[in-house]
């Protein structure tokens, strides 16, 4: 198949898979409690979809390499028992050496990286999209309000799972935090409620 049918078929398919084999496997091992940081991988199906396979293929295998050695790093302290300051050390660690990893390799990209043009690198797009829109077409103030809302809200409710699935190791402490949480989305909510910016115009 080809076309935007096709190709939309396609990512779908990948997409799919990248949700159905982590589940089907936590299910077999009897720990779903992990399955929300495994259907992220679902995500990658969505990005690099006009890339050629070999390098797609390239770009995740790169990131599945980071992302074991960030399991495989988390897996070592939690196994030694480390302390909660040991543990926010190498979660920083972690951060920051991501951080200047991606910062090293788009600057080396920038500095020897070839300059072919590419049809592709200049198409507008809307999460991975074709975009067919004319230019000087231009989308309502809303429709990137309500996206980027969505986007932050959704973001920082899922930092709520992991705590829900480990309360009682985490105590009351853990327990107050999320309360304080909560009630800091609450506020940020009702304010973007009344200055209008959930209304569509």
């Amino acid at each position: 198949m080809t076309g935007i049918r096709g190709l939309s078929i396609e990512v779908g398919s990948r997409a799919a898979l990248a949700i159905a084999v982590p589940l089907v496997v936590l299910t077999v091992l009897g720990r779903l409690d992990l399955a929300a940081y495994a259907t992220f991988g679902a995500f990658t199906a969505l990005y690099g979809r006009n890339e050629p396979y070999r390098l797609r293929l390239r770009s995740v295998s790169i990131a599945a390499a980071g992302l074991l050695v960030s399991i495989g790093l988390g897996i070592v302290v939690a196994s030694t028992g480390a302390t909660l300051w040991i543990t926010v050390v190498a979660l920083l660690l972690i951060t920051t050496g991501g951080t200047l990893v991606g910062a090293v390799f788009g600057l080396l990209n920038n500095l020897i990286g070839p300059r072919r043009h590419i049809p592709h690198k200049t198409d507008p797009y809307e999460c991975g999209l074709p975009s067919e829109v004319k230019q000087g077409f231009r989308f309502g103030i809303s429709f990137y309000l309500i996206a980027m809302l969505f986007i932050l809200f959704d973001i920082e409710v899922i930092f709520l799972y992991p705590v829900a699935v480990e309360l009682r190791a985490f105590g009351t402490f853990a327990l107050i935090e999320t309360i304080v949480f909560i009630a800091l989305l609450a506020v940020a909510f009702v304010y973007v409620w009344r200055r209008g910016a959930l209304s569509w115009r």
